[in-house]
């Protein structure tokens, strides 16, 4: 009986550790995914304005604040699949920072934006097969900062005339998956209140490219 307590307990362990690292691989995936959206913008802010020392010290807080969660994924990355993902990243977050080594031009920016773009499609990719595993795919699958960061890099890679990193069905989409989230207002032509709702803040960027887009959706 004590045998079969002590199995059953030891197989509870288990069970409760994996779920807990899981749960900590998502969060991590998910946080590394935000990290390299925001790195994408702000190479596009940087390249509209080259003189912004600003920009320049915020994207190198990002880089340090993703090596720093790369070394936190590298403890969780068991299976050959996430190590090689891993391996990846480091790869792509090591040819940005050679990037920003010197002033960005048209091609080093775009360079970068093709970076970000793959960096994103393996993140989310090994995100969606363990939140599959995990079962909570339509919970979890939409973070609500990272959709806004793909917005404002949609919003400023149109105006600067640089390929999206999302369509603009994409767009659309993502800014009704926001909507539905945050319970805004279903009205979207009022613009004086819409994303504003709760004490809810979403940058006026946003409405922007909303409107933009509700236009090209219309012809």
């Amino acid at each position: 009986m004590m045998r079969w307590l002590v199995s059953v307990l030891l197989l509870m362990s288990l069970g409760s550790g994996k779920i807990h690292a899981q749960s900590e691989l998502l969060k991590l995936t998910g946080h590394i995914n935000l990290i390299t959206g925001k790195i994408g913008n702000r190479s596009l802010m940087l390249y509209r304005d080259p003189s912004n020392r600003e920009m320049m010290l915020s994207l190198r807080a990002l880089i340090l604040e993703m090596e720093k969660e790369f070394r936190l994924l590298a403890r969780l990355a068991k299976d050959k699949e996430l190590k090689e993902m891993l391996d990846f990243l480091v790869y792509s977050k090591d040819e940005i920072k050679e990037r920003l080594q010197k002033p960005l031009d048209k091609d080093s920016t775009k360079e970068i934006l093709d970076l970000v773009r793959s960096m994103l499609e393996g993140g989310e990719a090994v995100r969606r097969d363990h939140l599959k595993q995990s079962g909570d795919l339509e919970k979890n699958l939409l973070d609500p900062d990272l959709a806004l960061e793909k917005l404002t890099g949609y919003y400023l890679c149109t105006n600067l005339s640089f390929e999206p990193l999302i369509s603009p069905k994409e767009a659309l989409s993502k800014l009704e998956r926001i909507r539905t989230h945050f319970d805004i207002d279903p009205t979207w032509k009022s613009y004086t209140t819409i994303y504003h709702k709760n004490s809810i803040f979403v940058p006026n960027i946003a409405m922007v490219l909303t409107d933009a887009l509700e236009k090209r959706d219309e012809k």
